[in-house]
């Protein structure tokens, strides 16, 4: 991204460039019509696409917040050019599209679908148009630790004819399931008895 400013006669001057490739996808908002923000999106050094719902907050003060989070997840912004340049082109960005933030992960009602939205995607029939905005930087926390095959080599292969061990294995996805089941809260009563 590259600024280009106009001396006193108006004819422009050498380009600045700002920083690398980074698009202004949406503007976000929450429910309420607070929270507002920006998705944001670039590529780093190695072509990893990376993508922030940035709270418009943020802008605050000096940026640097903003400016050492992008530079640390791999956009270049260059050292010399003017520090509100960077600020400035995010939020004279004009863009018509709107995307709802949630500051929640889990389930969320929206145009009458349930969605379940983590801090890197968001399921659903409309997983496009809603996503994780925090006001702190958040590590993806939920990552593939392995494949189904893995799972079902080191796991469920020892759940087949042991009912107990089936039950104890599925208590684990109780709580993402209990919103779309339309349930607040379960409680398991596990007893074992000697024989």
């Amino acid at each position: 991204m590259y600024y280009v400013g106009l001396d006193r006669d108006g004819n422009e001057k050498r380009p600045i460039q700002i920083c690398g490739i980074l698009r202004v996808l949406a503007r976000t908002r929450n429910n309420d019509h607070r929270g507002h923000g920006y998705l944001l999106e670039w590529l780093d050094c190695d072509n990893h696409k990376h993508t922030w719902a940035m709270p418009a907050e943020l802008f605050k003060g000096d940026c640097s917040e903003v400016r050492g989070f992008l530079m640390a997840s791999g956009l270049f912004i260059s050292p010399i050019a003017n520090k509100a340049l960077l600020p400035q082109y995010i939020q004279t960005t004009h863009t018509k599209s709107r995307v709802l933030c949630v500051n929640k992960t889990g389930w969320h009602a929206y145009k009458d679908h349930l969605m379940y939205v983590t801090p890197q995607q968001s399921y659903g029939q409309y997983g496009h148009e809603i996503v994780f905005q925090s006001e702190s930087h958040t590590s993806n926390s939920y990552q593939q630790k392995s494949t189904l095959a893995e799972w079902q080599q080191q796991l469920s292969h020892y759940c087949i004819g042991n009912s107990r061990l089936a039950f104890s294995v599925s208590i684990a996805f109780a709580g993402v399931l209990l919103q779309i089941l339309v349930m607040n809260r379960v409680v398991f009563i596990y007893v074992v008895i000697p024989v």
